[in-house]
Parts: C-alpha cells; structure tokens; sequence
C-alpha cells in the first residue's frame, strides 16, 4: 500500500493480499512478545547546527500487530467474496 497517495487493490490482488497477510503472521508469531522493525534512516540536526543520521524503528506488541493483520484479512475477504474492492488513502 502507497504511504502517500492512493491504492486500489481489485480482487486479484485481494487474493494474494490475504495470502500474504497470512504468511506476515504466522512469521510474527515466532517474534517476541514485543518487538521492533527498522524503518528508514533520516538526518537528525541538533540545536547547535550539528546533525547526525539516525535509522527509524518502531516498536510493536505481537498481538496487536497480529490482531491488525487479521482485522485487514477479514476485510479483505468480505470485499472478495462480495466482489468489491479496497481503497487506502495513505496515512
């Protein structure tokens, strides 16, 4: 899904979205109760006018994260089985 700007996934991509879904948790459920994923590496400047570079992470609770993931294959099933489609919008 585009963090910026939209996405439509047609049924096609609603089968291989659930599929992969799938997969994410069943890999998460060998995670630790909470964990972190790295993100994008970004400048940081200080107040003084130095700035050094810093790689992003977020830290993630296993069930909620596994929750989520199921909430969205639901989702996508009811849109697949009643031949509809999903929109996202980005954040």
């Amino acid at each position: 899904m585009n963090y910026y700007g939209v996405t439509v996934i047609y049924k096609s991509g609603l089968e291989k979205l659930i599929k992969i879904l799938d997969k994410w948790i069943k890999l998460i459920d060998e995670a630790p109760d909470t964990f972190s994923l790295k993100g994008d590496i970004i400048w940081k400047e200080e107040e003084n006018g130095e700035g050094y570079w810093q790689q992003t992470s977020s830290r993630m609770q296993r069930e909620k994260i596994q929750s989520q993931l199921e909430h969205l294959i639901g989702l996508a099933v009811k849109a697949s089985n009643d031949n509809q489609l999903i929109i996202h919008f980005g954040i």
